[in-house]
């Protein structure tokens, strides 16, 4: 079975989330034998080896810094004292700058294996109305929606429009975060500014 380095953290507000599925998998890919480890991205872009998979580790400061490192074929995370080996990279984190593709594209550059969406395909499916555009080109059956841009969300004419060509209830989520935050389910025209401002 091939070892893999999880990848959690990251920039995104979803980051929290992100940190909690990786101790998860880890745990139970660890409950047999040592097959996986945690790194945590933080805000700067430095990489850190969780060394206690509890939902305390930032707080309790159970990580050890260190970096990715490629060499003559073998992957490794190299820490002050430490070389852990690999044979993979799989990210773990939501929103942007991780679903994205943005991450996949630095282990693109060192050379290391990494199970993630391409920046290519991961621009298209983070983006949820641009998605839904070349899911409607291709002719496949979705529901109808519309996108409101920060500078428009006090503007009626706009909100009218896409109202007009929907139905409450509705959803509003952000158009380029995960699935986690920022979503509201809307029953009617009174309560669609709260949730505009909450996305």
């Amino acid at each position: 079975m091939n070892k893999i380095a999880f990848i959690c953290g990251g920039m995104s507000v979803e980051k929290e989330i992100s940190c909690l599925t990786g101790i998860k998998v880890c745990k139970e890919l660890n409950s047999n034998q040592d097959q996986s480890f945690l790194i945590y991205l933080n805000e700067h872009q430095q990489f850190y080896l969780v060394t206690s998979l509890t939902p305390t580790f930032i707080k309790d400061n159970k990580m050890t810094i260190g970096k990715f490192v490629c060499k003559n074929g073998k992957y490794y995370f190299q820490t002050k004292f430490k070389k852990y080996y690999f044979d993979q990279v799989l990210i773990l984190g939501h929103g942007k700058n991780i679903e994205d593709g943005t991450l996949s594209c630095y282990f693109q550059q060192l050379k290391i294996p990494c199970l993630s969406e391409s920046i290519y395909h991961g621009c298209l499916i983070q983006d949820k109305y641009l998605f839904k555009q070349g899911v409607k080109a291709l002719k496949i059956p979705c529901i109808p929606g519309g996108i409101i841009y920060k500078y428009q969300v006090n503007d009626q004419e706009v909100i009218k429009r896409i109202t007009k060509k929907t139905k409450f209830p509705l959803i509003v989520k952000p158009t380029s975060l995960g699935s986690s935050i920022g979503i509201s389910k809307v029953e009617d025209e009174v309560s669609l500014p709260s949730a505009l401002f909450e996305a």
